[in-house]
């Protein structure tokens, strides 16, 4: 069954026959239902331009949701790799300090024999001058009493 219009149903010419119905009162109820029509597609309309309305503001919604996501991905994305980073630096900067701080332990160890070493040596070398004393005290030569310079006799 095709579509009536509202136009087309005003211009409709229906044939006249002897006991028809009153002509007067059919015009006004077919204006009335003409008119009932029209509003129902203008009020179609209005909804069906509504409705696109809604559509392209869930589009939009919907294509601003799938970019934050995306943002928020990359961003995730980017500060997990720049926390890897940080962590190797880290380690990097850890080891190397390490490394000097026994660099710096093996230097010290060294030194402190060194000293040890020499310290030792002193003390022998310390020992022996002590002893050529004693025995040179012992000797006697230092208790007697010293032989007065020429020199400062003739002063």
């Amino acid at each position: 069954m095709p579509k009536i219009t509202p136009v087309e149903l005003r211009t409709m010419e229906f044939k006249k026959v002897m006991r028809g119905f009153d002509a007067e009162q059919v015009k006004t109820y077919i204006e009335q239902a003409a008119n009932t029509i029209e509003e129902s597609v203008l009020e179609n309309k209005r909804l069906s331009e509504r409705i696109q309305e809604y559509e392209k503001l869930e589009s939009i919604i919907r294509d601003t949701a799938i970019q934050a996501q995306q943002r928020l991905k990359a961003e995730e994305e980017r500060a997990k790799k720049e926390s890897e980073l940080i962590i190797e630096q880290s380690k990097q900067e850890a080891e190397k300090l390490l490394d000097e701080a026994k660099k710096e332990r093996e230097k010290l160890t060294n030194e402190l024999a060194t000293l040890k070493t020499e310290r030792d040596r002193f003390v022998v070398l310390f020992k022996g001058v002590l002893n050529s004393l004693l025995l040179m005290l012992d000797e006697e030569e230092f208790l007697k009493p010293p032989k007065e310079d020429k020199k400062l006799k003739q002063e």
